[in-house]
């Protein structure tokens, strides 16, 4: 469970202005059965519920991404592919990484990070020097070791 929460407008207060009963919204909540805030956004035709509850991890790994200044031709060790080192991989990708290692224990993430992206995954229960296990994962442009 994360941070945001989908749902419908039962009641507007006489000061709301850009909502309605009825409309569908999201926004950073706790799970409750009654909202009351400020902070809801319009759930816009084209974006599912599902998708929006995934607005806010793909947005703190964008930053993530463009604070480490991936750029073409980089090779990037990803570690912990739940939804934020998932969006990471992707990311990193679409920025021009020509290599992404993803770290995870669980089996099921390391395959879902190499159907989004990761070039090689890494089981860290099977690794005792992270440091020297990665010049083998991405060895410098060229091959040199």
């Amino acid at each position: 469970m994360g941070n945001t929460a989908v749902g419908t407008v039962i009641a507007v207060g006489s000061e709301v202005e850009d909502l309605s009963e009825g409309n569908r919204v999201y926004g950073y909540a706790k799970f409750k059965t009654v909202q009351q805030g400020r902070g809801f956004k319009k759930l816009v035709d084209g974006l599912t519920p599902e998708a929006a509850c995934c607005l806010d991890p793909a947005y703190f790994a964008l930053a993530a991404v463009r604070d480490a200044q991936i750029r073409i031709g980089e090779r990037v060790i990803v570690f912990g592919m739940g939804a934020i080192g998932l969006f990471v991989v992707q990311l990193a990708r679409m920025s021009g990484a020509l290599e992404v290692v993803a770290v995870d224990p669980i089996e099921a993430r390391r395959e879902l990070a190499l159907q989004h992206g990761a070039t090689k995954v890494v089981n860290p229960r099977e690794v005792d020097d992270f440091g020297l296990a990665s010049r083998a994962w991405l060895p410098p442009p060229g091959g040199g070791g």
